[in-house]
């Protein structure tokens, strides 16, 4: 049954925009190649959006914020988002 996964900035650029060590790029590409396999939904925090914005020209914000929502959910962070991040947090 397919499941909704979340991601953050840093799995954008190891496996989206591939930077990083080829370790790095090799464990993202392996994450979202199963993901993707197993039919999950993958979704995008809109914070993960903004950071991984920050280096690309400002020119290619549209472009590249399409390109990332036909292949995950851009969801919105508001402050329940961030209350429930920091419960969940103190819980592991």
């Amino acid at each position: 049954m397919p499941t909704l996964v979340a991601v953050d900035t840093m799995t954008l650029v190891w496996g989206v925009r591939k930077q990083g060590t080829s370790e790095q790029r090799e464990r993202a590409r392996w994450l979202f190649d199963r993901l993707e396999g197993d039919h999950n939904q993958i979704l995008i925090p809109t914070v993960a959006v903004s950071e991984y914005l920050t280096h690309v020209d400002r020119g290619n914000h549209l472009d590249v914020i399409e390109q990332l929502n036909k292949r995950f959910i851009l969801a919105p962070f508001d402050v329940r988002c961030a209350s429930l991040a920091r419960t969940l947090g103190s819980k592991s």
